[in-house]
């Protein structure tokens, strides 16, 4: 279960600019499945904060396209 969760803090981590902080760096096959694994989760989970983001911030802010 440690490796999943690792996984996915290495994803977010590599695909995002947000701040995660790792004590050690580890490297295994489970560790590499979890991480190809939640590539699109952490897609998704982008996708839907920069659209939130965009629709708060309409309001206040020209569309210029």
């Amino acid at each position: 279960m440690r490796e999943i969760l690792y996984g996915l803090k290495l994803s977010f981590s590599y695909f995002s600019i947000l701040p995660v902080k790792f004590k050690k760096i580890l490297q295994s096959k489970k560790i590499n499945a979890s991480f190809l694994f939640f590539i699109p989760f952490v897609g998704a989970v982008l996708a839907v904060l920069a659209s939130f983001s965009f629709l708060f911030l309409k309001t206040f802010m020209p569309t210029l396209y």
